[in-house]
């Protein structure tokens, strides 16, 4: 068993063991004390938050809708005219790896969170940063391959060949520095390794040691199997497998005595229920809704419900005058039906309101990211910040009534919580069509064309109906390709409006899962609310987590009032 399981007598089996989940940069670092890794890993994450920013950053990368390996080579300035999977391929050949796919997943986990976002946002077919600027894992891969080899090119190792070379000459030496680099070599063989360059020896009485910690095992074991019928290497292997999920077997007995200590404590009322309750309210889970709940039920004839913060209720959600589509629902969950918020009242107050906020946000922006326009800002206009600063520090509240007088105050909004007709998205896709055929015509063309002929144009694109007027070929082109007005489009417009609102249906279903979930089936309450949450910080990295984690660390409120 311990042959099968142990290669103390086989170095090179052990050696393949101890570096298999392991890059050559990695090794290289271990065997000649250097840092590769870290200045490798470095560039390569620099790379990625800028590549895959989304609008954060403040000077954002240019020419990023190349594409994410198109884009790296220009950032490198490295000139190679293949794309990345065919560099991907001449690297692996140039390393001299032998199990290619291990290796890629090697690379992979080496940054598996950048590697998993990657991979996420390349399947998800309506992910816009992905449209606009896209990435793949091969991408990804070409570039970690790219500074793997810039890194090597100087070095004594710097192919796997070379490295097995090295290896079979300095077979102890090699073994020594990986067990010591994974921790699992003794402070004295360490000791021995700086004052002796006998490796060999070294090694032999390590192994020996770790021989004579097995042997005791079997002993041990055999002192317990006197009167038992377990053969030896039998109870070898539970005992491995004993070692894996030891700590999860204790952990789960610790959870299961508590759990059942627990439940003996609680106590149902004795006092009867009430016939109907005044008023129920449903709140979100989260941990804070708990004070609020027991509060709420000891001042009346008033019942609580606890339910997932979206309510079951999955939904795409376009905020007013918000361009991005948020997903309401778990994260792990993809919402098939779109909600817009649309103004209900005129709005021309609010957006002349908001367009001045927008260009005072916009100026002050630049004023601040300019490099020369800082020092005088600050002394110009610098105490203004101070007023919301102690206002923020002192007197919360009244700061924050203060400068709402100067925000644009949203009008009144409604949903579109109903499914769109055929017509009606027939109407909707041929309004987007010509809106940007008359942008294309403002941009593009000196010639004057009539409202029918615009329709006769894009029905020419959409349906490839005769046109029997003259229109440029270049023209056209332009609409078609720059504009993206084509059959394609209208197909893909027409699937999207598709997905808009809910069918009686779906609303039934939904409704009846939820209700049903909670357990709010009968005696209904003469009033019955429900209630989302949403947070409110300043400068606090951690503000996503104070919002609704059921809501994707989003405001639940839209799914309440849905």
């Amino acid at each position: 068993y311990l042959d099968d399981e142990f290669s103390y007598h086989n170095k090179e089996r052990w050696l393949k063991q101890l570096t298999k989940h392991m890059t050559l940069y990695e090794i290289n670092d271990i065997l000649f004390n250097r840092d590769d890794k870290e200045v490798i890993e470095k560039s390569i994450v620099e790379y990625i938050i800028r590549y895959l920013d989304e609008d954060q950053a403040t000077i954002p990368m240019q020419n990023r809708e190349l594409g994410m390996f198109e884009t790296f080579k220009l950032y490198e300035d490295f000139d190679y005219p293949h794309d990345s999977e065919r560099f991907v391929k001449e690297a692996l050949e140039r390393l001299h790896v032998m199990n290619k796919e291990r290796y890629l997943l090697t690379h992979i986990l080496k940054l598996h969170g950048w590697a998993g976002f990657i991979k996420y946002r390349s399947e998800d077919p309506d992910y816009y940063a992905q449209q606009q600027y896209p990435a793949s894992l091969m991408d990804y891969m070409a570039i970690r391959l790219y500074y793997e080899l810039a890194y090597m090119q100087g070095r004594e190792i710097n192919n796997f060949d070379l490295l097995h070379t090295y290896s079979l000459e300095n077979t102890s030496y090699v073994v020594l520095k990986v067990i010591k680099h994974n921790y699992n070599l003794p402070g004295k063989y360490i000791d021995a390794m700086e004052e002796s360059n006998d490796y060999d020896k070294i090694l032999e009485r390590y192994v020996q040691e770790e021989l004579q910690l097995d042997a005791k095992q079997v002993h041990l074991a055999n002192d317990i199997l006197q009167n038992r019928d377990i053969p030896l290497v039998e109870l070898a292997k539970i005992m491995e497998v004993l070692r894996e999920e030891e700590g999860y077997i204790w952990m789960k007995s610790l959870e299961d005595t508590y759990i059942h200590s627990f439940i003996d404590e609680m106590k149902l009322s004795d006092e009867p229920e009430s016939k109907r309750a005044s008023a129920s309210v449903t709140m979100c889970l989260d941990v804070r809704s708990e004070t609020a709940r027991r509060a709420i039920e000891s001042v009346g004839n008033y019942t609580t419900f606890g339910a997932g913060g979206f309510l079951g209720f999955p939904i795409a959600f376009v905020e007013f005058d918000k361009a991005n589509e948020q997903f309401l629902c778990p994260a792990v969950v993809k919402p098939g039906n779109i909600v817009f918020e649309i103004a209900a009242e005129a709005d021309q107050e609010y957006k002349a309101k908001k367009s001045i906020t927008k260009t005072t946000k916009k100026v002050l922006n630049d004023l601040k990211n300019n490099p020369y326009t800082p020092y005088i800002m600050v002394e110009a206009i610098g105490w203004i910040f101070g007023i919301n600063l102690f206002g923020k520090t002192f007197k919360p509240q009244k700061t924050e009534q203060f400068f709402a007088k100067f925000q644009a105050k949203k009008p009144k909004t409604t949903y579109t919580l109903d499914k769109l007709s055929n017509d009606e998205i027939e109407m909707y896709v041929n309004k987007l069509h010509l809106h940007l055929i008359h942008e294309a015509l403002t941009e593009h063309s000196s010639i004057s064309f009539s409202e029918k002929q615009i329709q006769d144009i894009r029905d020419h694109l959409v349906f490839g109906n005769d046109l029997t007027f003259n229109v440029p070929l270049e023209l056209l082109n332009t609409i078609k390709d720059t504009y993206n007005v084509s059959a394609d489009d209208y197909e893909l417009q027409k699937g999207k409006l598709a997905k808009v609102g809910f069918t009686l249906e779906e609303k039934v279903q939904y409704l009846y899962n939820f209700l049903t979930t909670i357990g709010q089936v009968d005696n209904f309450a003469e009033f019955v609310l429900l209630s989302g949450h949403v947070s409110k910080s300043d400068n606090n990295p951690f503000e996503s987590a104070l919002d609704c984690g059921a809501c994707g660390s989003k405001s639940s409120l839209p799914n309440n009032r849905a």
